[in-house]
């Protein structure tokens, strides 16, 4: 007997493994129709009209509601776990704590329906148009979401721990506070959308769309973003960790005081993206596009930029310590007053570059071109200059004590006020097409005697 008083008589014939009812005989229509609380347990409900039926608190456990049309029906409460809802329209519906634990809901239309505290988990939701719902606070732990349209969607606080989004539309949709830990989105588009405050470690974007997204203070550490587009993101004070962002666009992204301790960002592109104060270290940046970055108080110190693009780049204040700069491009960029000792800049082209103010002790200088680039009180002690292009090179008050200039090419190199003490391998034919005055401190084996304001002889004393 069914809550409207119709006892469904059982034909005797099976079609399709099960028992016919009446349902199917007659192709009853209950659109409207009170069934609240009703008992509908592995029920073939295929195909019928349930339009905006109260099923509040119903029992549809293992349910057959393939292509079903429920558009907004009440099921708040109700029990659809397992139950098959493929090609079912949902639209309006209200599922509020409804349990759809393991449902399988391939291709169902879920648009602006209210799933808020719903079980979803290891559901399986392919292609399922969820545009302008409701899944605030729903648990889809371990849910198949792929190619889902999840556009616009309420998704605060809700559970995706290791859900499956691969290729979903997730346009505007709003994920803060959200929990994706170990989820896939490869592939997702989550342009506009709102993470603030998700928990997003070891999350899978890779190739995901990610434009504009705000991702501030989120928990990114190990996540894979490889290929991802994050052009203008907002990871402002972001954990980045050890996260793979291998040829990831970042491009004009805000990553100001982020954390990105060995990340991999090698062949990324970072062109005119904001790093003041982030966290480098260890991070891989070989190859990447750093055109005018900004990395001003930024803590490089061990990373690898290897044929990185730098030209035009702001590193003033950084920590650039032991680093691999080996083979960059530095035209134009800003070192003033950063700290690069004990890194490797051989094969660096730097002409023009500003180096006023920097540490390079234990600098590492093979076939570098410093050429016209300004090193105003610089320190240079101890390095090897040797092939090194100074030509035009600015080294005003610069400590160059004990650094080797062995077949240097000094013309036009500012040496005014530098200290040149025990600067190995000088001599009077360098020092001749250089620009000197009486603050230039010399090693011992040139003696200069000044003979006018701006003339003067150089001698090179013989070794005993």
């Amino acid at each position: 007997m069914d809550p409207n008083g119709i006892a469904p008589q059982r034909r005797r014939g099976r079609e399709g493994g099960r028992l016919e009812t009446d349902f199917d005989k007659f192709q009853i229509q209950f659109d409207k129709a009170h069934l609240r609380g009703s008992d509908f347990h592995a029920k073939d409900l295929s195909g019928i009209d349930l339009s905006d039926a109260d099923l509040t608190s119903s029992d549809l456990r293992q349910a057959n509601l393939f292509g079903t049309d429920l558009t907004g029906a009440k099921l708040s409460g109700a029990r659809l776990g397992e139950a098959d809802l493929r090609k079912t329209v949902l639209r309006k519906a209200d599922l509020s704590h409804a349990d759809l634990s393991r449902a399988k809901l391939q291709g169902a239309n879920l648009s602006k329906a209210l799933l808020s505290h719903a079980n979803l988990s290891g559901a399986d939701l392919s292609e399922v148009k969820l545009s302008e719902s409701r899944l605030n606070e729903a648990d889809l732990s371990l849910a198949i979401l792929k190619r889902a349209d999840l556009s616009g969607t309420d998704l605060r606080r809700a559970d995706l721990t290791g859900a499956n989004l691969f290729a979903a539309n997730l346009v505007h949709a709003d994920l803060g506070e959200a929990n994706l830990t170990g989820a896939r989105l490869i592939h997702a588009d989550l342009h506009g959308s709102i993470l603030k405050g998700a928990r997003l470690r070891a999350v899978r974007f890779g190739q995901a769309i990610l434009r504009h997204v705000d991702l501030s203070g989120t928990d990114l550490g190990e996540a894979d973003l490889h290929e991802a587009n994050l052009t203008d993101a907002i990871l402002s004070g972001s954990q980045l960790a050890g996260a793979i962002l291998t040829r990831a666009c970042l491009n004009n992204a805000g990553l100001s005081g982020a954390d990105l301790t060995g990340a991999r960002l090698n062949e990324a592109s970072l062109i005119d993206t904001n790093l003041q104060q982030a966290i480098l270290i260890r991070a891989d940046l070989s190859w990447a596009r750093l055109e005018r970055a900004n990395f001003r108080e930024a803590d490089l110190s061990h990373a690898n930029l290897q044929h990185a693009d730098l030209k035009s780049a702001n590193l003033q204040q950084a920590k650039i310590i032991r680093a691999n700069l080996s083979e960059t491009r530095l035209h134009h960029a800003n070192f003033n007053q950063a700290n690069l000792s004990g890194s490797d800049l051989s094969g660096a082209i730097a002409r023009r570059a500003r180096l006023d103010g920097t540490d390079m002790s234990g600098v590492r200088f093979f076939r570098t071109d410093l050429s016209e680039s300004d090193l105003t009180g610089t320190l240079l002690s101890g390095v090897t200059l040797t092939g090194v292009k100074l030509r035009g090179v600015i080294l005003k008050g610069a400590v160059l004590s004990g650094a080797n200039l062995a077949r240097n090419d000094l013309t036009g190199t500012d040496l005014r006020g530098a200290d040149l003490n025990y600067v190995k391998n000088l001599s009077c034919e360098q020092i001749q097409v250089a620009i000197i005055d009486r603050e230039t401190r010399f090693p011992d084996n040139l003696l200069i005697t000044w003979t006018g304001e701006e003339t003067y002889e150089c001698r090179e004393r013989i070794r005993k």
